[in-house]
């Protein structure tokens, strides 16, 4: 058993060792982002129209930080971010260089389903894709994924499916719920959490997607 003054002495140890190895991981991830912004980006083909038909493939890839947001009555901000696996490695999620668009149908079978155009996504740009799309029906529920692909890869990779409603029309009137998020404090959480929470992600949020709210702010 520690005596309070092992346990002070301890914990005064990892306090000093605890800079050099921030500052070890930021050099890390330095290093790797450096190695990412090297890698060749794929040419982006001819896009003529805003938005065109697409057969959406199953999902069979896992992107970061996919979400809808800025919703209106007829238009919806996606964004996503293209990974290597969507795992992390050395306490971060690998980017990965590509193009990309969002494909979006109200059926959940993807049915007469239309995409956006094609953007790169290069370590510029952390990797993320961003589409504003327009034209779309007051109070309705749409689906979404993100097609991408590689340098090497003909056919395009569809992540997870998303959703998100349309405001209602003006003059109408609905129930709504949703939850405020604030405070989310990553750095203690990645440094002072047990290892099988740092797999878990924040434990709130999974009880918020339980909920299904409408909404988050």
């Amino acid at each position: 058993m520690r005596t309070c003054e092992q346990t002070l002495g301890l914990n005064r140890t990892l306090e000093r060792r605890r800079p050099f190895s921030v500052l070890l991981f930021a050099l890390l991830a330095a290093l790797c982002l450096a190695c990412q912004r090297d890698q060749p980006l794929p040419e982006l083909p001819d896009d003529p129209l805003e938005y065109t038909p697409v057969v959406v493939p199953e999902t069979n890839m896992h992107w970061q930080g996919g979400m809808a947001g800025e919703v209106t009555q007829d238009t919806v901000i996606l964004q996503a971010r293209l990974t290597v696996d969507g795992k992390v490695h050395l306490f971060d999620v690998e980017g990965r260089p590509g193009i990309g668009a969002f494909a979006l149908s109200a059926d959940e079978a993807f049915s007469s389903a239309f995409r956006t155009r094609w953007m790169v996504a290069s370590g510029d740009g952390d990797y993320v894709l961003k589409a504003k799309v327009t034209g779309l029906e007051p109070g309705t529920r749409y689906y979404y994924r993100l097609l991408s692909r590689g340098v090497a890869e003909s056919e395009p990779a569809a992540g997870p499916t998303g959703t998100f409603v349309t405001l209602g029309a003006q003059g109408t009137a609905r129930e709504v719920s949703f939850a405020v998020v604030t405070g989310m404090n990553a750095f203690a959480f990645r440094f002072r959490s047990s290892a099988e929470k740092k797999e878990l992600g924040y434990p709130a949020l999974e009880t918020i997607v339980s909920q299904n709210p409408d909404f988050l702010v």
